[in-house]
């Protein structure tokens, strides 16, 4: 039966997971922890993961940067399910359960099988960059060609705007 497990989204961390095969986790910076994570947003002791009857459930430890759930800041405890995004200062790590029923296969009303198959999605995406721009830069020269169009537009418009106005 796969595992479930926490990846990293965040930062230089990114795809790193961490398998949960025990019933209780500790996340923190120090090696101590049972997920430790280098990062200085994340305390000593930030939180703790707890399995129990097949569901995960996360315990802020009372950190400084706080917990979160898909954005929303919690205290105490709050369930985790099969995808969710749990953010432990501003490192975000994502739960991946195989074996939670949202995870399980779906079939549609058309018998259609929702299964993913690694042979056809992708399986590289390390080079993958939200931030990359797709344009390039314009060179030296042509910021100057286009610096010094627009200078010889605008002459031309005051030079006629003045011939226009001028009284004959």
């Amino acid at each position: 039966m796969p595992q479930a497990k926490f990846v990293v989204l965040s930062k230089e961390l990114r795809g790193q997971s961490f398998e949960l095969r025990e019933r209780m986790y500790t996340i923190g910076r120090v090696e101590a922890a049972d997920i430790c994570i280098p990062d200085s947003t994340i305390s000593s002791s930030h939180a703790e993961i707890h399995y129990n009857d097949g569901e995960y459930k996360v315990v802020d430890l009372g950190s400084s940067n706080g917990t979160r759930v898909n954005g929303a800041r919690f205290t105490g405890e709050h369930e985790l399910k099969h995808s969710d995004v749990l953010q432990v200062g501003e490192v975000e790590l994502m739960l991946d359960n195989p074996n939670s029923t949202e995870a399980r296969v779906v079939e549609t009303r058309t018998n259609i099988s929702l299964e993913t198959n690694p042979a056809m999605g992708i399986t590289e995406l390390s080079n993958l960059n939200a931030n990359h721009k797709t344009h390039k830069k314009a060179s030296p020269l042509a910021n100057k060609v286009f610096l010094i169009i627009a200078l010889l537009l605008t002459v031309v418009v005051i030079v006629m705007v003045f011939l226009l106005l001028r009284p004959e």
